[in-house]
């Protein structure tokens, strides 16, 4: 957290042997670039990995950042297909707690993030409202080149709520995925243990760990992948987001869990099994202003309204199809031919 680059040797307590000290490069082959006895200098807001044989406290001197300066450090996204492409690590440059996010051209943005856990053996994903301490580095994902920022003070946030997703085997939390309601950057998947179980949403190709969504109703595909034949369980817990429905659909097994009356899912897995194995069904609690008020899912229609209304199925020839009374959100199933249908919600 210095102004100015500072040489590795002016680093006190570094041992003279027994460390590892590397920066990270996403177009490494190896990722890592070991620093050990190097000249390179340590640069501001940057993110470095340091390993010691034994409980030290390092130490440095040189000019601090001003709070009010704005300290970053370009996210670099490059045109290959490297593993680790569009990985960022950065570094807290200031003295005091602050919050991470990514400017590119799209603005300013939300970017949740990873940080080494409190046993230094594995990685926590982190919220981006969540704030970085001094000293701290985070792992960030970006799909565009800009520049992740600190600041000591949270961003505009146009968070609607998350959903957290918490994987457990033999009872112990192993793995986590979320989705976000809002505007922002997803983070990318990636299991830094070997052998790990692990829950993700494939979109587009593509494995994240967190990902934003801008739709109030809809479905989102729930990969998992088991690394050890056995029982597992899926559990779930909404922040600052309420939900009028929401459900769980098992496409290995045909089954259908209510999360608003269970928010948890067991299942026998083997590591044979397709990864494309859940989704999630949603309409959140602010879809009353919404022009959408229906989507088809699973042979049904989601029909979401606030109070008590009427839903017409209506064909292309204006005949009416189906009437059926409803009370807030509910599944309604239409038997009809493949074809064109109008669906038409009288409320109040």
């Amino acid at each position: 957290p210095f102004y100015n680059t500072i040489a590795p040797s002016s680093v006190i307590n570094l041992r003279s042997n027994n460390y590892d000290f590397y920066s990270f490069s996403a177009l490494n082959e190896l990722e890592w670039i070991n620093l050990h006895n190097s000249n390179n200098s340590l640069k501001s807001a940057h993110g470095y990995l340091y390993a010691n044989s034994e409980t030290v406290t390092l130490k440095s001197t040189g000019k601090a950042n001003s709070i009010t300066g704005g300290a970053s450090v370009p996210a670099s996204y490059y045109d290959t297909d490297y593993e680790f492409n569009g990985w960022n690590l950065a570094g807290n440059p200031y003295v005091c707690n602050s919050y991470v996010y990514v400017e590119n051209n799209n603005g300013i943005i939300e970017a949740d993030f990873y940080r080494m856990n409190e046993a230094g053996d594995g990685y926590d994903m982190i919220s981006s409202d969540e704030p970085v301490k001094p000293f701290e580095g985070v792992l960030l994902y970006t799909e565009a080149a800009g520049t992740v920022r600190f600041s000591p003070d949270p961003i505009e946030s146009n968070n609607n709520g998350k959903l957290n997703m918490n994987l457990s085997h033999n009872g112990s939390r192993i793995d986590m995925a979320r989705v976000r309601f809002g505007e922002g950057q997803n983070l990318g998947k990636k299991s830094f243990r070997e052998n790990s179980s692990k829950v993700y949403m494939t979109i587009e190709g593509k494995d994240y760990a967190s990902v934003f969504s801008t739709e109030t109703m809809g479905e989102m595909p729930v990969s998992f992948k088991a690394e050890a034949n056995g029982t597992y369980a899926l559990s779930f817990n909404a922040d600052e987001v309420s939900f009028a429905y929401l459900h769980l659909i098992d496409n290995m097994t045909g089954i259908e869990t209510d999360l608003l009356a269970n928010p948890s899912y067991s299942f026998e897995a083997k590591n044979t099994d397709y990864e494309s194995r859940f989704k999630l069904v949603f309409a959140t609690g602010k879809n009353a202003n919404d022009d959408a008020f229906a989507f088809y899912s699973n042979g049904s229609f989601v029909i979401n309204t606030e109070g008590n209304a009427t839903l017409q199925v209506i064909d292309m020839n204006g005949r009416i199809m189906k009437s059926e009374s409803i009370n807030g959100c509910a599944n309604v199933n239409v038997k009809a031919a493949a074809g064109v249908y109008m669906l038409r919600l009288v409320n109040g």
